[in-house]
C-alpha cells in the first residue's frame, strides 16, 4: 500500500516559498485525488520554518492559509533584517538581558504568532491523522529531539504544537535557545536544522520502522530555495574567526540539507522507476533565473514591475527579510518555478532528460 511522505526544509522567512509551492501541489492533488493535503499524506515532517508549514498542513490548514500566515505575520517574527538590524532599538531589551552578543531576535513575537496559529493543541492530540514529525536539537543532552505526534508514551507528548515549532525554529544567533521542562526532562532546544535542515531521511526512517516497504514510499521533499552563490577558495582560504562567524549559520543549515537529500535519493534509487517515488522541489534563488522564468508570464512580470516601482528586482537567500516586496518575489518565484521550471530526469536508458516541474508533480501524484 502506498505510503506518502511530505517533507519541508527549514529556511526562515523563505518558508513562504515552500508554502506557495504547496499551493500549486494542492491544486493538483485536489484535481487528481479529490483530497486536501492533510488527507493525502500519511506522514508530514518539517524543520525550522518547515516545521511551521508542516504543522499547518497537518492540522488541516490549506497551503494558502499557511502562505497567509507568513505574509501577514512574518514581520512579527522577523521585525528587522540585515546587519543593521542588530542596531534596532527593538533589540535593546535583548542586549540588556543577554549582553552585546545577544541573539538578533526575541521569542516574543514568534511565540504570539505560533500560539494564534495552533492554539494549545498538543502533539498527542494531533495523533496519526496525519502523523507529524518535527526536529530540534537539545544542547544540554547533545542529542536530537524528534517530536512525533503518534508517540503518546514519550515525555513530550503533551507539548503544544506551537512549542514544538518554536524549539525547531530557534536558529542559533537569530533566536535564543528555547527551554523545555516536561515529563521529567529539561532541554535547551535549538533549530533542528543543525542536524536536519532537510528532514526527509528522518521521515523515511520512521516509515521503514513502521514496516513500510521501500517500494511503497512516495516522498515529496519541498525546499525553501537553493542559494545560488557559493564561497570560493580564494575567499575562504584566509578567513578567520570573524569571517567564518558571519557565514557559519548559512553553512551550518545548508550542509545537512544536501547530505540528507543525497541519502534520501540513494534509498529511493533502489526502487525500479524510482523517479515516480521521490520528487524534490527546490527553486534556485537567482535573480537571473527568476527573470528568465518571468519572461514566460507577462502578467506576473507586469505585476512585479508595478509592485517594485523604484526598488531593484533582486532575489536573495536572506532568511529574515520579511518585507512585503521580498515575500512577494518569493511567492511569484514559487509559482513560476512550478509553471515554467524544469527538472532533470532519467529515461529508461538512463539518459538525463529535462521535464517540466508541473509534469513531474502530475506524475508523482498520479503514481500514488
Amino acid at each position: 500500500m502506498t505510503y506518502r511522505i511530505l517533507s519541508l526544509d527549514g529556511g526562515g522567512i523563505r518558508g513562504v516559498l515552500s508554502a506557495q509551492l504547496l499551493v500549486q501541489v494542492e491544486k493538483i492533488v485536489q484535481r487528481e485525488k479529490g483530497q486536501k493535503l492533510h488527507e493525502y499524506f500519511d506522514l508530514i515532517t518539517g524543520t525550522s520554518s518547515g516545521s511551521i508549514v508542516a504543522t499547518g498542513i497537518a492540522v488541516g490548514k490549506t497551503a494558502r492559509q499557511v502562505v497567509d500566515l507568513f505574509r501577514n505575520d512574518g514581520k512579527r517574527i522577523f521585525p528587522y533584517s540585515g546587519a543593521m538590524g542588530y542596531l534596532s532599538p527593538q533589540r535593546f531589551s535583548l542586549i540588556w538581558e543577554h549582553g552585546i552578543s545577544a541573539p538578533k531576535f526575541s521569542h516574543s513575537g514568534f511565540t504570539a504568532v505560533l500560539q494564534e496559529a495552533f492554539e494549545e493543541k498538543t502533539l498527542m492530540e494531533q495523533g496519526e491523522k496525519p502523523k507529524l514529525l518535527v526536529t530540534s536539537y537539545d544542547t544540554m543532552a547533545r542529542q536530537p529531539i524528534v517530536f512525533k505526534s503518534w508517540r503518546k508514551d514519550e515525555w513530550y507528548s503533551e507539548i503544544p504544537l506551537w512549542k514544538a515549532c518554536l524549539c525547531s525554529s530557534s536558529a542559533p544567533t537569530l533566536f535564543p535557545a528555547y527551554y523545555l521542562d516536561y515529563g521529567g526532562r529539561k532541554c535547551s532546544a535549538i533549530d533542528g536544522g543543525v542536524g536536519a535542515t532537510n528532514p526527509t531521511t528522518c521521515a523515511i526512517a520512521e516509515a521503514l520502522r513502521f514496516g513500510v516497504p521501500v517500494a511503497d514510499l512516495r516522498v515529496l521533499s519541498v525546499g525553501a530555495g537553493r542559494a545560488s552563490q557559493g564561497f570560493s577558495y580564494t575567499e575562504t582560504r584566509s578567513w578567520g574567526l570573524l569571517q567564518w562567524a558571519g557565514h557559519m549559520l548559512d553553512l551550518l543549515l545548508n550542509a545537512p540539507l544536501d547530505v540528507n537529500e543525497y541519502i534520501a535519493r540513494q534509498i529511493i534509487a533502489s526502487i525500479p522507476d524510482s523517479q515516480s517515488h521521490y520528487l524534490r522541489l527546490q527553486p534556485l534563488l537567482s535573480t537571473s533565473e527568476f527573470l528568465r522564468l518571468l519572461d514566460f508570464d507577462p502578467i506576473y512580470k507586469n505585476l512585479i514591475q508595478e509592485k517594485l516601482k523604484d526598488h531593484p528586482l533582486k532575489i536573495t537567500d536572506s532568511i529574515d527579510d520579511a518585507s512585503e516586496i521580498n515575500q512577494s518575489l518569493l511567492t511569484v518565484l514559487a509559482d513560476c518555478y512550478v509553471k515554467y521550471g524544469t527538472l532533470a530526469v532519467r529515461d529508461e536508458d538512463k539518459d538525463i532528460l529535462s521535464a517540466s516541474v508541473k509534469e513531474r508533480i502530475d506524475q508523482f501524484v498520479q503514481s500514488s
